[in-house]
């Protein structure tokens, strides 16, 4: 029993504490917009239930007219009631056209305002938390809460505000007309739909968080293929694809069919209670007709209220099923929105004073699982201007350096100063426009080459833009093109070659003209005559910024100032190029065995004796 106690009270602790996150959400996204429209709607929902609620009156009134002169063939029925009637009618239905002009606005902006505080969550987030979820998963999330916040606000303002005016404005009516035995009948039908919807709700919360579930495992699954879609293609693998797909899409029909179950029944119970509280008015109502207590129209009114009250009470356990529903959709909102962020920038935080002091590694270490580490305590300086290469095997953890610089993961221990002020210190943003990344996977948005390349310095002119394109060595290729820099790549920037999405990573980098350069293989999809091209104007780009190089061929380190070999997560080796060749260690074997698999013309011993010479000058 205590076990049972404490697993209900935790179970409404955490309901309770995720309605709260929503009216929380709801509060800072309702603006003058938002609250305006919702008033309005609210305000002709509340008049459309009264002039509803006042039709029966007016009907009784006119049926008792017609009954009381029917025996002397001129029937008294005041024309002020048939026309308060009909008006009443029309005025009921014009209020609820008129909700939707009121509401579609509110919500609309309600909808754009909390779409976009998601996306600017997403965006916040570390990248650990990208890398540990799916794509597809995170955009299914993001569309089922957008979702459940629609049916939320429409059951809320179109079916439970109704029914409550209704109620009151009914309950009323039969009080003023002596009908308490029937005000009794609808509050007792009210108080079994109440226990029956309850039931029904509980027993749905959990086929509805299943529901949702499947659902984020669907969107996950489809975009995971979509993104794999060439890989796919290449190794034929569409058959197993399908199956993987078609076993999500049956985990969420089986879900489906149980919450279908769970309604029906709810609904049978809804059913039952309807039909218990309308036969029980209309005997009572025929009863009290044949003593002479109640008129025919008291007889029409009474039916008209049951049928137009009981029915809305239906509509309000179907709202709350639906609610559910939405809820799960919400709570899996939520719950991404509870996630940690980034820190976001103080608006009065000054601002970091650059003096040129370099880069210091000290004593940095990093995992990204516990007992699996990928850096161990790197210790190394780099002073202004210089530029330094990080060599090693795949998995030495060469490219979780750029990451750290970057402040995507936060190292486990040590710490890292540019230019003698520690990153975690520097707020994201001036951190972040010190340093321009190329890395070896280029993605790009399915955008236009100059929107790509613009990314590197939000505002920049088309002549900006050309320039860092020259540098880059890809102007000349993107003017042939029909459409020049209008030409919209596809999806990741797929349409191009690798070779020429590097070359627009590597204009995006050198119009952002940073403090700091990142280069993860950023020539490793070029051909050795374009490589060539671009290391040379590389140079000239980095003269006097301090620049990291991340490579497998040595061939484009050779004019570093200090090349660092890393292995297991610890330098094993460091300095100059000739050094470390007539150390005759690890990267001296590395570098014979890449001369090794060169055609002869390809070793290029006067550009390897230019870069030297380069270096010493």
């Amino acid at each position: 029993m205590r076990v049972l106690r404490e697993r209900f009270q935790h179970r409404w602790a955490h309901r309770a504490a995720a309605a709260t996150r929503l009216l929380k959400l709801f509060d800072t996204a309702a603006d003058a917009v938002v609250k305006r429209g919702l008033a309005q709607a609210v305000l002709l929902v509340l008049a459309a239930s009264g002039l509803t609620a006042s039709a029966p009156w007016l009907l009784k009134r006119i049926v008792d007219g017609l009954v009381a002169g029917e025996g002397s063939g001129r029937p008294e029925v005041p024309a002020l009631f048939i026309f308060g009637y009909v008006l009443s009618q029309f005025l009921a239905r014009c209020c609820t056209e008129l909700r939707w002009p009121c509401y579609g606005a509110a919500e609309q902006r309600l909808q754009r305002r909390v779409g976009l505080r998601l996306f600017q969550h997403l965006m916040r987030l570390p990248l650990r938390y990208h890398h540990d979820r799916g794509t597809g998963a995170i955009c299914q999330t993001l569309a089922n809460g957008l979702l459940g916040l629609r049916m939320l606000l429409q059951h809320v303002v179109f079916t439970i505000l109704p029914v409550i005016a209704a109620v009151v404005t009914m309950a009323a009516v039969l009080l003023r007309f002596g009908s308490a035995d029937f005000l009794a009948i609808l509050l007792a039908a009210m108080a079994a739909y109440a226990c029956s919807f309850g039931l029904g709700v509980i027993s749905m919360a959990g086929p509805s968080r299943g529901v949702s579930t499947a659902l984020v495992d669907i969107g996950e699954i489809l975009a995971d293929s979509l993104q794999s879609y060439e890989t796919i293609k290449c190794f034929n693998a569409e058959s197993w694809v399908r199956e993987r797909f078609d076993r999500a899409l049956a985990q969420a029909e089986r879900r489906w069919d149980v919450l279908y179950r769970r309604k029906a029944l709810g609904g049978l119970a809804a059913a039952a209670v309807f039909a218990v509280a309308l036969g029980t008015s209309c005997v009572l109502a025929a009863t009290e007709i044949r003593h002479g207590a109640m008129t025919i129209g008291d007889f029409v009114l009474v039916n008209a209220y049951v049928l137009q009250l009981v029915r809305p009470l239906e509509m309000i356990g179907f709202a709350l099923r639906d609610m559910v529903q939405a809820g799960a959709y919400l709570g899996q909102m939520t719950d991404l929105l509870d996630q940690v962020a980034e820190p976001i920038l103080l608006a009065d935080r000054p601002s970091v004073s650059i003096p040129g002091d370099g880069l210091v590694f000290d004593g940095v270490s990093f995992s990204y699982r516990i007992g699996q580490p990928v850096l161990r305590n790197l210790q190394f300086s780099v002073s202004a201007g210089q530029t330094v290469a990080i060599v090693g095997a795949s998995g030495s953890g060469k490219s979780s350096l750029i990451r750290l610089l970057l402040r995507l993961y936060e190292p486990d221990a040590g710490t890292i100063r540019l230019d003698g002020v520690p990153i975690s210190s520097i707020p994201l943003s001036i951190l972040r426009d010190t340093i321009a990344v190329v890395s070896q996977d280029a993605m790009l948005l399915r955008d236009t080459i100059a929107t790509n390349i613009g990314l590197g310095r939000i505002g920049a002119s088309q002549r900006d833009i050309e320039l860092a394109a020259r540098l880059a060595e890809i102007h000349d290729a993107v003017m042939s093109w029909p459409e020049g820099y209008q030409t919209v790549v596809g999806e990741r920037g797929l349409t191009l070659s690798g070779g020429e999405r590097q070359r627009v990573a590597i204009a995006r980098a050198a119009l952002k003209q940073p403090r700091l350069f990142l280069f993860d293989e950023a020539t490793a999809s070029l051909d050795t005559d374009t490589e060539r091209r671009i290391l040379r104007n590389l140079r000239t780009l980095c003269r006097g910024t301090t620049t990291f190089m991340i490579a497998h061929r040595l061939s484009t380190i050779l004019d570093a100032d200090e090349i660092l070999l890393l292995a297991r997560g610890e330098i094993l080796e460091r300095g100059t190029h000739a050094a470390l060749v007539r150390s005759d260690g690890r990267y001296a074997a590395m570098w014979r065995a890449q001369q090794s698999t060169l055609a002869p013309d390809a070793q290029d011993p006067p550009a390897m004796a230019a870069a030297a010479a380069n270096r010493a000058t």
